[in-house]
């Protein structure tokens, strides 16, 4: 075989020692801090629609690890809520399926120990204040609403820059 050759084997050791493998992020973050800030915000009936965005994706991100292209897909539509939490239903395959696999549902538990840090409060307070500026586009998703200007804000679709921002603190 190719791969067995001991030219082959000399090339790709050379190659793996002339550029080794670099860590995947430059910098990490203080979880401590993030959750500090988040229950420094105030009530969610009380927040700006940009800061219950920050707060509700931060919460969802820090309760189910998983992709920020899975947290924009959540769907208005297939959620339900009961006393231990809030359920999302797939609405479309994530990066991690596999055919024959079940798709599994988006579990986020609540937190009644503090409820400004419960994802469950947050999705709700959400949900609330964005009903009526929900994106014609896409109106079952859950963080695409409107801007000011009635367009459909599409930095919601990949959520990572919201995480980011949030985490800067």
């Amino acid at each position: 075989m190719v791969g067995q050759h001991p030219l082959v084997t000399r090339l790709i050791k050379g190659a793996f020692h002339q550029r080794p493998p670099q860590p995947r992020y430059a910098e990490t973050w203080d979880v401590a801090k993030v959750t500090a800030h988040i229950n420094s915000m105030g009530e969610n009936v009380t927040l700006s629609i940009n800061d219950l965005t920050l707060k509700t994706v931060a919460l969802l991100a820090f309760t189910r690890p998983s992709r920020s292209v899975d947290l924009a897909k959540l769907s208005r539509v297939h959620c339900k809520y009961s006393p231990e939490g809030v359920t999302f239903a797939p609405i479309a395959l994530t990066k991690q399926s596999r055919q024959g696999k079940p798709l599994t549902d988006f579990f986020f538990a609540r937190f009644p120990e503090n409820k400004s840090l419960c994802p469950v409060e947050a999705v709700q307070a959400y949900t609330d204040k964005t009903k009526k500026q929900v994106c014609r586009r896409d109106p079952a998703n859950v963080f695409s609403s409107t801007n000011q200007t009635s367009k459909c804000d599409t930095k919601f679709y990949n959520n990572t820059p919201i995480v980011v921002n949030l985490f800067k603190y």
